[in-house]
């Protein structure tokens, strides 16, 4: 076999067959016809496909065990079409391997001696119930040879379930840690959304203070002026009332014209103040009622 046949071998996915054989006569009656040193035919109710790479463990009775690699290159039914089993061609057969396979071959092949008539007949039937233990096993090892491609079919199945696995929690990860950052950035905004609302709250704290107390001032302002304003209309209001009055005595007095019209302009001049001050007065009330807040 080459380099490259071997690399080839290799990679393939390997598949153990054991072949057990009680005694040489069992294996001459089931196997002999059908190995080789090229091959062998493998009786099973469940066939490899085809090209398979497999190791086979020859083991027949007290003989050195041998190890044969080899690949499977063709498939048989019987004549129900139901499945005989398949045929493997050795792939790499060293000198010591060879050796042991023509042992094997040359143990199954040596003729033995003719036993007497009744021993003859009594190895027969311990032939034929032997031949029936074997078909037996053989029935039993094909049974565990398709658990065993049962088990490694599931193993493959689980392996490539894991590899999935791993590549969709590979994903989560990365998309995990995407969020993560998307997270750390929202905290950060949020945090400096905070800190300008809490700057702005304080700004318009101080301003609704400043204007709370501009409105104070301006309200104890306008009360004192509203107030000098209303004593300064009631001094002039008595001013003229005494006057008035002089001048009626005067006009009581004199009877003169001139004096009743200098009274009619007087009283015109008390009534308009008159009419300021009530003016001023209603003003100092609706500011007082409106809390001091001027619009």
């Amino acid at each position: 076999m080459s380099g490259a046949e071997r690399r080839e071998h290799e990679r393939k996915k390997v598949l153990k067959v054991e072949v057990r054989v009680a005694s040489t006569e069992a294996f001459r009656a089931s196997y002999l016809r059908d190995l080789s040193l090229g091959g062998l035919f493998v009786r099973s109710k469940k066939p490899l496909p085809l090209g398979t790479a497999v190791v086979i463990e020859l083991l027949v009775a007290t003989l050195e065990p041998v190890r044969l690699h080899g690949d499977v290159v063709r498939l048989e039914n019987d004549k129900d079409g139901q499945p005989r089993g398949f045929g493997v061609k050795f792939s790499d057969v060293d000198d010591a391997t060879q050796t042991a396979l023509k042992g094997i071959i040359a143990a199954a092949s040596a003729p033995s001696t003719p036993p007497p008539q009744a021993e003859a007949s009594a190895l027969a039937a311990e032939l034929a119930e032997l031949r029936g233990t074997v078909e037996a096993y053989e029935e039993m090892m094909a049974a565990m040879h398709e658990r065993e491609t049962e088990y490694a079919e599931k193993i493959e199945a689980h392996r490539a379930e894991r590899k999935l696995l791993n590549s969709v929690a590979a994903e989560l990860q990365a998309r995990v840690k995407l969020l993560e950052n998307e997270r750390q950035s929202l905290d950060a905004k949020i945090e400096h959304l905070v800190t300008e609302l809490a700057k702005h709250q304080s700004e318009n704290q101080q301003i609704k203070d400043t204007s709370h107390r501009l409105a104070l001032e301006l309200k104890s302002n306008l009360a004192k002026e509203l107030e000098a304003t209303s004593d300064a209309a009631e001094e002039r209001r008595k001013a003229l009332e005494e006057e008035i009055k002089a001048l009626k005595q005067q006009l009581d007095d004199e009877n003169s014209a001139r004096m009743r019209s200098e009274l009619q302009e007087l009283s015109a001049q008390l009534d308009e103040e008159r009419l300021k001050s009530m003016a001023l007065q209603r003003a100092l009330e609706r500011f007082s009622s409106m809390g001091g807040i001027v619009k």
